[in-house]
């Protein structure tokens, strides 16, 4: 995950976590900082600093046949078993219910194809 600069903006490049996924980074304006509390365990007391401040983005995310935009912190997820993590606030913009008992209860993504417009 790397921060650069283009018109004067803050952008940010990065790969997803995912090996076949994409050859080729995207790139995305950045749109804030968040801070990401730190567990007891993952900070030196000495240090003080009990966050972890990562990049947050905007990206178009489908769920079933709805097409949101959400905001997503990012971090290096590639050792973990899901590459991204829907927090509730996005879940909220889905209007979603969780059901801890079923997996994929949305189904397979069905939202119709965006135009790419020179991106």
């Amino acid at each position: 995950i790397k921060r650069f600069k283009r018109d004067g903006e803050t952008w940010v490049r990065f790969y997803l976590a995912i090996d076949e996924a994409h050859s080729s980074p995207i790139e995305r304006p950045l749109a804030r900082i968040s801070k990401i509390k730190r567990r007891a365990g993952d900070y030196d007391p000495e240090e003080e600093k009990t966050y972890t401040a990562r990049p947050v983005i905007e990206m178009d995310i489908c769920m079933g046949s709805a097409l949101r935009t959400i905001e997503v912190n990012l971090t290096d997820r590639s050792a973990f078993q899901y590459p991204l993590l829907i927090g509730s606030e996005a879940l909220k913009r889905f209007s979603a219910l969780v059901d801890p008992s079923l997996k994929y209860a949305a189904g397979k993504p069905a939202c119709a194809p965006v135009a790419n417009l020179g991106e």
